[in-house]
């Protein structure tokens, strides 16, 4: 059963990478199943095994990301009483590099038409859902602000993602650890006292 399990895993992740790959060379429109069986040399009889269409590939490469996306996000920094503290700069760090690591993926499916799916946005909510989440659950934070968590899930998660697509796109210079220490001083500062201040990142 193991050894069958594996085989179906290892089957799936030829077809999705075949997919992603698909979709660096053409419109998800233009694509066909067999494009992607082509890409994946394997049979049409295998694809349907696993996949309706490639809507429902679509779907399922979608969801895989955004399941690994939101839960490599790390949200105990609201435990923290002092965002300059170093052990919340590491934390950041580590989900900014996981982030970054996925750099082509991510910009590859914010990029592309997928229809009924837009990635970015649903990053987005993924990410204030598990915040939010995380915000009602601590005891130290007050029931007034715990009414308006999915307005402090969006304000950071939000920011963060957008300035995540810029860093992509316009920022390729700047490396993590800059990147890192300008969120961490925007959260801690704001963002008026960040930009005018003097602040060393």
């Amino acid at each position: 059963m193991a050894q069958l399990d594996l085989r179906v895993i290892k089957t799936r992740e030829l077809i999705e990478h075949a997919f992603l790959e698909c979709l660096k060379e053409m419109s998800f429109q233009n694509m066909t199943v067999k494009d992607v069986t082509q890409k994946a040399r394997v049979n049409r009889s295998t694809f349907y095994k696993h996949y309706q269409d490639k809507y429902d590939l679509k779907d399922c490469v979608v969801d895989r990301v955004l399941e690994e996306f939101t839960q490599g996000l790390d949200v105990t920094f609201i435990e923290k009483k002092f965002l300059g503290d170093e052990e919340y700069y590491v934390l950041l760090r580590k989900s900014l590099e996981r982030i970054y690591e996925n750099k082509d993926l991510y910009q590859l499916l914010w990029n592309c038409y997928l229809p009924q799916r837009d990635v970015f946005q649903e990053m987005i909510e993924g990410g204030c859902k598990r915040l939010e989440q995380e915000i009602r659950r601590n005891r130290d934070i007050l029931d007034n602000r715990k009414e308006i968590a999915g307005l402090y899930s969006h304000l950071f998660v939000g920011t963060m993602m957008i300035s995540v697509r810029w860093w992509f796109s316009d920022g390729k210079d700047m490396d993590v650890d800059t990147f890192t220490r300008i969120m961490l001083l925007h959260m801690d500062e704001g963002i008026i006292q960040t930009l005018r201040g003097h602040f060393a990142y």
